[in-house]
């Protein structure tokens, strides 16, 4: 992007892509005196940080931070339209870490068996691969903490409470590969046994997560999960 900015005529410093880690790049641009606009998207925890360093110099900010995206099905859907876009979101093309995609999903009982099964379906067509290739809808995870942050949470989400974990299998895709360097996690739907279960009690419900792992619950208890 740099090399077609200058291409194209900007001048020498209107544009700059500084890169680096966050507690030192980033922290010298957000308390820079000569810095009067921040944006970020990401955690809650940058964030905060974040407005208490623009505080200092009043610097204009907007910030855009994690949350735990809600999708409401109601039995009068397309079950298999929403099942194809409540798991199709978590795993094609994006793994997941779009601002967008839509990690918990909270069916209406009457359709949320044949929801789990079209999440389950769709989770078996994904292909990892050359990112160029036709074939591949899906990329690996873009740094190993991220990809650990995953797969933690997915374990995590297991252990909570009673739980269906459905894992898609084939070459490249198992939930924990035998070395991190491929950072590919398996598109997987984490959905509740007991209806009855709490399930704001399963951190991966409540939490924001950037990875193919979508959870399935009970419409009926969105009020008591919202927070």
């Amino acid at each position: 992007m740099t090399e077609l900015l200058d291409e194209v005529g900007f001048p020498p410093g209107v544009f700059n892509f500084v890169t680096g880690e966050g507690t030192s790049t980033g922290e010298a641009l957000i308390t820079h005196p000569m810095v009067d606009k921040i944006t970020f998207t990401g955690s809650r925890a940058v964030g905060q940080r974040i407005l208490a360093a623009s505080a200092d110099g009043i610097k204009r900010v907007s910030l855009e931070l994690g949350g735990k995206s809600a999708n409401l099905i109601f039995p009068d859907v397309d079950v298999n339209m929403a099942a194809m876009t409540a798991m199709g979101m978590v795993t094609m093309g994006l793994f997941g870490t779009g601002c967008v995609c839509l990690t918990r999903a909270l069916a209406h009982r009457s359709i949320y068996d044949d929801l789990i099964q079209g999440a389950e379906s769709l989770a078996q067509m994904v292909s990892y691969g050359d990112p160029f290739a036709e074939t591949t809808t899906s990329g690996r995870s873009s740094t190993r903490s991220s990809w650990g942050a995953v797969t933690g949470f997915i374990e995590k989400g297991q252990q909570e409470g009673p739980a269906w974990c459905s894992a898609a299998t084939g070459p490249a895709v198992s939930l924990r590969p035998a070395t991190t360097s491929t950072r590919r996690c398996s598109p997987t739907s984490i959905s509740d046994r007991d209806l009855e279960y709490e399930r704001s009690a399963r951190t991966i419900s409540a939490k924001s997560l950037c990875g193919p792992a979508v959870t399935l619950g009970d419409s009926s208890s969105a009020t008591t999960i919202s927070a």
